[in-house]
């Protein structure tokens, strides 16, 4: 017993406290020309009370196929979004950044990382402080070929919804 209550005294005087959050995601259900693929519940690590989501998403282009994945990697809205051709050949994203999206705070709310400099795959961001409804919420690219050549451009709206909650011990 005394050991127990030596811990809580060790953890308030440490700082910590267990804090409780909405899980948000991305949500392409109403944009248009895309359908989901498959649905399924999350598994991330002390999610609770979460249902079933759209986990992957689907949109077939004239010449390119792109695929948008919401894994169990990560508790900020993301997706996985990969472009392939649909005859074959090598397709890249040039991601457009607009940096004048931005939260009350000033923080920049979309973020794009390719995984590599000529790549047909990438991750996509969306910050939580940038949930407000006055906040455009869009994911915009170009489609160029391995050899630069621009292809095509996708602004695609998106909404993001709630679903769960988490927990986590963090610092005060």
């Amino acid at each position: 017993m005394y050991r127990i209550i030596l811990l809580g005294v060790i953890i308030l005087l440490s700082g910590c406290a267990y804090t409780t959050s909405n899980y948000y995601y991305v949500s392409l259900e109403r944009a248009d020309g895309i359908s989901v693929a498959a649905r399924a519940k999350l598994q991330l690590k002390n999610l609770e009370n979460n249902t079933e989501i759209p986990v992957k998403y689907v949109a077939i282009r004239n010449g390119y196929e792109l695929t948008f994945l919401i894994g169990d990697k990560s508790y900020y809205p993301h997706m996985h979004i990969s472009v392939s051709a649909v005859e074959g050949g090598d397709l890249m994203f040039k991601p457009r950044r607009d940096t004048r999206v931005v939260s009350e705070e000033g923080n920049i709310c979309a973020s794009y990382h390719l995984q590599g400099d000529a790549s047909s795959e990438m991750d996509f961001g969306w910050a939580v402080n940038c949930l407000s409804d006055g906040i455009k919420k869009q994911i915009s690219f170009d489609i160029v070929s391995s050899s630069g050549k621009y292809l095509s451009s996708e602004d695609i709206q998106f909404e993001i919804k709630s679903n769960g909650k988490y927990t986590f011990l963090d610092a005060l």
